[in-house]
């Protein structure tokens, strides 16, 4: 049996099983950080059971629980729709598509990171990017409070704000 071919990360990336010719629909970033792009008054309480994600566009989805609706908001943080909750979701990415990135929350949910392999590629507190917000303590709203899009250019972290205890959702976009 032949030894298994190693690429160097990113090589593999965007091509077809085993092919040469590169499909744009597959196709992950490479990207080495994610700066912020918005940020997002839900004016809901947080609730760990809300559920977010984010397309490859950077529109966003939230499903606020309690009120078992769905708004969907542009990525420069401004709600196109809110729907009610049809049980139809689109899924919680917590990697790219290829599985070139991972997205994790630490164990204390006060910083989120992203793992390229087994290499720690970038790591975020949203107290960095709180603006005139302060955020509560811990920050994030829970162990899935985070979801990256399937070509990894963008993430989203779903905060809490320390005064009003209000949902906040910081959107970062990717940057090689």
């Amino acid at each position: 049996m032949a030894d298994p071919v190693l690429y160097p990360p990113g090589l593999r990336h965007g091509r077809l099983h085993g092919g040469d010719r590169e499909d744009p629909v597959f196709l992950e970033g490479d990207y080495s950080r994610w700066a912020i792009y918005s940020r997002y008054e839900t004016g809901l309480p947080a609730d760990m059971d809300d559920f977010i994600t984010v397309r490859d566009d950077g529109v966003i989805y939230f499903l606020d629980d309690s009120a078992q609706t769905v708004s969907i908001v542009s990525k420069e943080g401004v709600t196109i729709e809110v729907k009610p909750d049809l049980y139809a979701f689109p899924v919680n990415f917590l990697s790219t598509v290829l599985g070139r990135y991972t997205l994790m929350i630490d164990s204390n949910v006060d910083y989120i990171l992203v793992q390229e392999g087994e290499t720690e590629t970038w790591r975020r507190s949203p107290d960095l990017d709180k603006g005139p917000y302060a955020l509560a303590v811990p920050p994030i709203c829970g162990d899935i409070a985070a979801a990256i899009s399937p070509r990894g250019e963008w993430i989203l972290m779903y905060v809490e704000e320390a005064v009003t205890a209000n949902g906040l959702l910081f959107l970062y976009r990717g940057e090689p």
